[in-house]
């Protein structure tokens, strides 16, 4: 296949929802029609790999595009863009050269070009709506739909889609053809995703696109055919199978809590009893130890109190530790070890006025965040995240930002979504400055303090 020249004409045009069907004479022969109107193909009847693209460009009317190239003065790479007057398409018709070359090489697998991924994934969505038991036999999920390079997505929507197991090997695989591709947890999401509950390891793969959704959107096209080559090299079936696809078991928000159907032994509790031990006995948390901890039992107050006179102004901490893991301290309950441990280092610890004080002097200056920071008693970490999974949170802004056509969210768009949560702007910008506003770290949602708005960094 002549790899320049397909992509070139299916970037020709961008092709919003419902305009994708334009595309099916530059497709393979062969492709099925499903009844939402996606179009798939099966290679061999043993392969349990999937591969997935989507054929829609953020957008809502056609547009010819006039290509541009240039080269990398770095590495004499060969860039492709546009007058500047539209966007490029490279999100996602670099996935759709990819899954045709793959096709054409006749490696296995399931390909599935979807439509509406821009707006909420809806051929996806309506693929493992309308067919159940089509995807249960297959063993990964491969999207190609993620910007820049050497990116594996081990997280989506907040939640691991595939294992690290699946990580590593599948570095090794592209590593082999001098491609360096590392874990990536800062995925949003992207057709894939949609899989997780029926496939077990699904991730989505850097393609060498930049600056997706706007009209100075650029192709490494070098990058590009490299990976288009590399990928049918890759002995698919071989690489393992450790993460569990289960639907999510039915959970209730109360507070913190979030109970599943668990129940532990007792020394199984006894171990994340000793353990949240350790983490109040750190200095920082004043050294505080257990006053009861021969009598230990589940559901039973266990005391904690400071080793230091008159210290944690002489506050005696009470933790219960329940049968099916969680750990309450009376105002919250936690099922996750690791965030209780934030919560106790942050909410407890005699640094909580310094780090306040740091964050009023080099983050933050508008006056409603800084009247939010005024109340010494409050938590810097935990009040955004009460009450609700982040997933949820998650996919309600990348929903809005599809249907809006854009990825800049206002302060006054961001509060009516916030509304649903009973979340402040405040606690949303003190969570984010608090994990450096570094998108690796917050789903790829930032806040820019010069003009005011969130910046929601999508795939």
């Amino acid at each position: 296949m002549k790899l320049l020249e397909t992509f070139l004409k299916l970037t020709e045009y961008t092709y919003g929802f419902g305009e994708e069907h334009e595309l099916l004479p530059l497709l393979p022969t062969g492709l099925t029609k499903d009844q939402f109107g996606n179009y798939f193909l099966e290679i061999g009847e043993n392969s349990e790999t999937m591969f997935c693209a989507h054929l829609d460009t953020v957008g809502h009317s056609k547009e010819k595009v006039e290509h541009k190239y240039f080269k990398n003065k770095i590495n004499g790479n060969t860039f492709i863009g546009t007058d500047g007057s539209t966007i490029l398409g490279a999100d996602d018709k670099s996935g759709v050269v990819i899954l045709m070359n793959l096709i054409e090489k006749q490696i296995p697998g399931l390909y599935y070009f979807f439509l509406g991924e821009e707006i909420g994934a809806k051929g996806s969505r309506a693929a493992v709506a309308l067919y159940p038991d089509l995807f249960k036999k297959y063993k990964r999920c491969i999207a190609f739909d993620r910007r820049d390079y050497g990116s594996i997505i081990s997280k989506q929507m907040g939640d691991v889609c595939c294992s690290q197991e699946f990580v590593s090997a599948l570095s090794a695989e592209l590593s082999k053809n001098g491609m360096k591709y590392q874990d990536d947890p800062t995925g949003i999401f992207t057709d894939s995703a949609i899989f997780m509950e029926t496939i077990p390891e699904c991730t989505n793969l850097s393609v060498g696109y930049f600056y997706e959704h706007s009209h100075n959107e650029i192709q490494n096209y070098d990058y590009l055919r490299q990976l288009a080559q590399t990928v049918t090299k890759i002995n698919w079936e071989s690489l393992p199978v450790v993460r569990v696809a289960e639907v999510k078991k039915s959970v209730y928000h109360s507070g913190r809590n979030i109970h599943f159907d668990i129940t532990l032994t007792k020394d199984q509790v006894e171990l994340i009893f000793l353990e949240v031990s350790e983490v109040l006995s750190d200095e920082n948390v004043e050294q505080m130890k257990c006053i009861n901890i021969k009598s230990f039992g589940i559901d039973k107050p266990m005391i904690y109190v400071s080793d230091k006179s008159g210290k944690n102004n002489g506050k005696k901490l009470t933790f219960i530790f329940h049968k099916d893991g969680s750990i309450e301290d009376g105002k919250e309950e936690f099922m996750d070890y690791d965030e209780f441990e934030e919560y106790v280092l942050y909410y407890y610890t005699k640094y909580k006025k310094k780090e306040r004080k740091y964050l009023k002097d080099n983050y933050l200056d508008d006056d409603f965040v800084l009247d939010y920071l005024h109340d010494e008693d409050k938590p810097l970490t935990d009040d955004f995240l009460d009450n609700f999974d982040i997933s949820e949170f998650l996919f309600d802004i990348t929903q809005y930002s599809y249907e809006k056509n854009k990825t800049i969210i206002t302060l006054q768009e961001m509060e009516d979504i916030l509304e649903k949560y009973n979340k402040t702007l405040e606690s949303l910008i003190v969570w984010l400055i608090r994990h450096g506003n570094d998108p690796d770290k917050t789903y790829g949602l930032t806040y820019d303090k010069e003009d005011k708005v969130f910046n929601l960094d999508i795939n």
